[in-house]
């Protein structure tokens, strides 16, 4: 057991029963000891059993979480599932008349950007995923990959653009995303859900031409590909959800 001033007296581990713990400290006496002052609970649960001239390190992150059930769903929440890292893009809380209750949730795959839609029952747990997210910017394309900048160190970093996802296509210079990133390893990137891009090729419009489910393509500045109205013409500032691909509005200059 460890003592009040913070050493183990076996020199051995000590582990608290304190679940969603992930860090751990170093002592000068190269002993190690544990700290409740970063376990990751809803609320703090104690300051540290330390003494002085103790240093902190990650010994261990994710397989030390809960489980959390369906009640702890929310929007961009990140957790496991076969294996890979989810988040929730939205979900639903069902109650049939007959029948248990149910949430009705849709998902993106961190990695690929993949999103599916999948129903859980009410109550169901999932492992969450802790994860760290840093401000990056995109630059440029350059051949298959795009360039992007970490707004904190400013370091540019080549990554795959197959690596953002199908939201890539839509991204422009100077755009911000998220890096997602869980034992110092990126798991994927979060993209901007809405952009607004200039219309560079498409049919010649005609005034008055808004009949309700006409459409035509027309090419962004980015080279993405989106079906737009009939009234829509080159140079013309549009509104796009990148996660449907669909058009939304004309953006008034």
């Amino acid at each position: 057991m460890t003592s009040p001033n913070g050493h183990d007296p076996l020199g051995l581990w000590t582990w608290f029963a304190i679940p969603r713990m992930d860090w751990a400290v170093s002592c000068p006496s190269e002993r190690l000891c544990l700290t409740r002052e970063n376990a990751l609970m809803p609320q703090s649960v104690g300051r540290q059993f330390l003494g002085n001239g103790c240093s902190r390190r990650r010994v261990y992150e994710e397989h030390a979480t809960l489980a959390v059930d369906t009640s702890d769903f929310r929007n961009g929440m990140h957790f496991y599932m076969d294996n890979e890292v989810w988040t929730i893009i939205e979900f639903q809380h069902v109650k049939p008349g007959k029948g248990g209750a149910f949430v009705r949730t849709k998902l993106r795959k961190i990695k690929s950007g993949q999103v599916v839609e999948k129903t859980f029952r009410s109550g169901e747990r999932v492992e969450p995923a802790r994860v760290d997210k840093i401000k990056m910017q995109f630059l440029y394309r350059q051949g298959k990959d795009a360039i992007v900048m970490d707004l904190d160190t400013y370091e540019q970093i080549p990554i795959p653009e197959e690596q953002l996802g199908p939201q890539g296509k839509y991204l422009k210079e100077d755009s911000e995303i998220v890096a997602i990133v869980a034992s110092e390893a990126t798991l994927g990137y979060e993209l901007p859900n809405f952009m607004e891009l200039e219309v560079t090729e498409t049919d010649p419009g005609f005034k008055g031409d808004t009949v309700s489910g006409s459409n035509k393509p027309a090419k962004l500045e980015t080279g993405a590909t989106v079906l737009v109205p009939f009234h829509i013409n080159i140079g013309d500032v549009i509104k796009v959800d990148t996660r449907t691909d669909a058009y939304l509005e004309r953006v008034k200059k």
